[in-house]
C-alpha cells in the first residue's frame, strides 16, 4: 500500500474564476485515505456518521484542507442519542502538476495502563 496519495492540479487560467473547495468536494473519494475519519477517541459510543471539506486555502507550495467529521452515538440505558462536529485538517504539499498528501495512519490503541 502506498503512503501518499496524488491528486492531479486542474488546469487553469489566471483570468478564470476557479472554486478550489467545489474541486476538492468532487475529489473527496480519492482524498479520503489522507483523513482521519476516526471518532473512538470523542466518545466511546461514539460511530462515524459523514465528512464534510469545509475550507481550502493555497499557496504555491502547499494546500490546506478543512474538514468536518460528524459522529453519532446511542445511550441504550438512558434511551438518549448524542451527536457532534469535530473540526479537523490536512496538508498537501505541490509537487509539479500534483497535490501530495500523505495517508493518514491511525495511531495505535491506548492500553488501560497507559491511561493511568
Amino acid at each position: 500500500m502506498s503512503t501518499h496519495i496524488s491528486i492531479e492540479c486542474p488546469w487553469r487560467d489566471e483570468d478564470e474564476e476557479f472554486n478550489l473547495l467545489a474541486f476538492f468536494k468532487a475529489k473527496f473519494d480519492e482524498l479520503e485515505p489522507a483523513l482521519d475519519l476516526s471518532v473512538e477517541d470523542l466518545d466511546d459510543r461514539a460511530c462515524f456518521f459523514e465528512a464534510e471539506i469545509v475550507y481550502v486555502q493555497e499557496d504555491e507550495t502547499s494546500v490546506f484542507i478543512q474538514y468536518d467529521v460528524t459522529y453519532t452515538a446511542y445511550y441504550g440505558c438512558r434511551d438518549q442519542d448524542n451527536s457532534g462536529v469535530d473540526e479537523r485538517g490536512v496538508t498537501g504539499v505541490r509537487q509539479g502538476n500534483a497535490w501530495i498528501f500523505s495517508v493518514h495512519v491511525p495511531p495505535p490503541p491506548r492500553s488501560t495502563y497507559e491511561e493511568f
